[in-house]
């Protein structure tokens, strides 16, 4: 199975259940299964009423990949492609209804994007598969401050142990312990082969952005 599909059968159970309003009554992301690479997301506010989204982020959501909400509900993230084909990386507050940042993605060889997130502050760990990088994939963490800005925090080259799709899946592939802490899998340094038993690392991440 993909990582793609299993973020679609993780959507599928969302819309089975229909998002209600989360404990921290924030907004709530659904999604619908598009096709076999990617769903369509709506979002719902805390009273589980679609949101009207502005027309160039509603597009993005639609048959889509990479979307995700921040700990608490308030940030969407979402990934879109200019002319050139270059990808950028969204933050949408959905509280105040307007984009607060944005980043320009490296070019990646897997285009679905899967974000492991920590709360206080908010953080999230991806992996896109660079082509650069046939064993070593390129994680890259980031801070979203209180006013939605992303702020980079590191960016490390790890060899991690693929999931059995045989993609580096965030939350299996590596996770964020908490806020400061980045766990991986990797093989043992003695085996020649990702196929070699596997070991748990860590790396403690530096302190919060200001």
């Amino acid at each position: 199975m993909t990582r793609t599909a299993k973020l679609l059968l993780a959507a599928s159970a969302v819309v089975a259940a229909l998002a209600l309003a989360n404990p921290q009554g924030g907004y709530q992301l659904v999604a619908e299964a598009c096709d076999e690479e990617s769903a369509t997301y709506q979002i719902v506010d805390p009273d589980g009423s679609p949101v009207n989204l502005p027309e160039e982020v509603s597009e993005n959501l639609d048959c889509a990949y990479g979307v995700d909400l921040a700990p608490g509900g308030r940030f969407l993230l979402y990934p879109s492609f200019d002319a050139d084909g270059r990808e950028t990386l969204h933050v949408f507050d959905l509280a105040l209804g307007g984009e607060t940042d944005r980043a320009t993605l490296p070019p990646a060889e897997l285009d679905a994007l899967g974000y492991a997130w920590s709360e206080e502050p908010i953080r999230f760990a991806f992996a896109p598969a660079d082509r650069l990088y046939p064993q070593f994939y390129r994680v890259f963490v980031y801070q979203i401050s209180e006013e939605g800005r992303l702020l980079p925090v590191g960016v490390y080259d790890l060899r991690l142990k693929l999931a059995e799709s045989g993609e580096a899946l965030a939350g299996e592939s590596f996770y964020l312990a908490d806020a400061y802490t980045l766990m991986w899998r990797t093989w043992r340094e003695y085996e020649d082969e990702p196929a070699g038993p596997d070991t748990l690392q860590m790396l403690k991440l530096p302190p919060d952005r200001p």
